[in-house]
C-alpha cells in the first residue's frame, strides 16, 4: 500500500480509508496482546505461588 502511495497509483481517499482500517485493526491487536500478556503474567505468578506452597509442605 505504501509503495502504491509513493508511486501515486492509489487515490488519496482509498489510502486514507485503508490506513484508518489497518490502524484500527493494529490497535485492537495491541490491546489483545496486552490482555494476553497480563493473563500470562498472572498465571506465572500463580504457578510460582503454588510451587512455593508445595515446597513448604
Amino acid at each position: 500500500m505504501v509503495n502504491l502511495k509513493l508511486r501515486d497509483q492509489i487515490q488519496e481517499s482509498v489510502y486514507a480509508e485503508e490506513n484508518a482500517r489497518i490502524s484500527k485493526e493494529l490497535d485492537e491487536l495491541r490491546q489483545k496482546k496486552a490482555i494476553l500478556e497480563k493473563d500470562n503474567d498472572q498465571q506465572s505468578q500463580i504457578q510460582a505461588r503454588v510451587n512455593e506452597i508445595i515446597q513448604v509442605m
